[in-house]
């Protein structure tokens, strides 16, 4: 037989797995399995099956071809391997849309609360972090670019330009977590680091040039302190100021936004860390036997 005869068409593979099939091949089940995983033990499992399948649980009426058969030894009890869902793409798009609303919800908590902290610690990107977290960079940076439009609308350009630094520390979170960043809570506050040192490369000049330095908020005394004490530029007063305050504050959005990521991988499959990126993932991968 040539080899083009012996090849088994696409279509006899895709009616084998077609609901409601009253007659099975369990040798072409076994054959399909062993060609799929390289592996005898889950081939004679995916025949066994079959067979079971074709007898209604009692594999010494039916055959691999249908016909009654003397009763067949019994196979090794080997456990079935099983999968958990941890796809490295973004959910689907009506939770992907509840895991973004939530994210900008969170930011807006967090700003809301600015006054409340002296409008030193800010935590309003806590929801930036968690959806980088859940649903990879795009998503959060999505979710930053909201902010921006949100804190537009209410006519504050102001905030409109603080909130452009959400973009960048979607990406430096998002791209940290798809690289293992997430893997443990050290590696992520590191990385929290990273954003506090870039988000305030942002900040400083908005602070400069666009607020002349008096921002409104209570750093304002010590950015003129640490100049005049320091007999150093207000440029680098700020500088160094700001990222002081930004580690502080991005460091403990960091280890909120993990923690409440850790929660709802805790909550098993039904949660959404079960359909988002896994903490041991990288870019590309599906699945993750277990």
């Amino acid at each position: 037989m040539s080899p083009a005869a012996a090849r088994i068409a696409t279509s006899t593979i895709s009616d084998m797995f077609r609901l409601g099939r009253a007659r099975i091949n369990a040798n072409l089940f076994g054959e399909v399995a062993s060609a799929l995983e390289g592996d005898l033990e889950s081939a004679a499992r995916w025949r066994q099956r079959a067979v079971e399948a074709m007898s209604g649980g009692d594999v010494s009426t039916v055959s691999a071809s249908g016909a009654p058969v003397p009763a067949l030894a019994p196979l090794p009890d080997v456990a079935t391997p099983s999968f958990t869902l941890t796809a490295s793409t973004v959910p689907a798009h009506p939770r992907l849309a509840l895991v973004v609303f939530g994210g900008l919800l969170l930011n807006s908590t967090g700003k809301f609360f600015n006054p409340l902290l002296g409008d030193v610690l800010f935590l309003d990107m806590v929801g930036t972090a968690l959806v980088a977290l859940l649903a990879g960079p795009w998503a959060s940076v999505l979710v930053g670019a909201l902010f921006v439009v949100a804190e537009l609308c209410k006519g504050d350009i102001g905030a409109a330009l603080f909130a452009v630094t959400m973009l960048p520390a979607a990406l430096i979170w998002g791209a940290g977590v798809r690289r293992g960043a997430a893997r443990s809570l050290w590696r992520f506050l590191a990385l929290s680091a990273v954003v506090a040192v870039a988000t305030s490369v942002l900040a400083v000049p908005i602070t400069m040039l666009y607020f002349g330095g008096a921002v409104d908020r209570g750093l304002e005394g010590v950015y003129s302190a640490v100049a005049e004490g320091q007999n150093i530029d207000m440029w680098a007063a700020v500088f160094g100021v700001n990222v002081g305050f930004s580690l502080l504050d991005k460091v403990l959005t960091g280890a909120i936004a993990y923690a409440a990521w850790r929660a709802l991988r805790a909550r098993g499959s039904g949660g959404y860390a079960s359909v988002v990126p896994g903490a041991d993932l990288r870019p590309g991968d599906r699945f993750r036997r277990s």
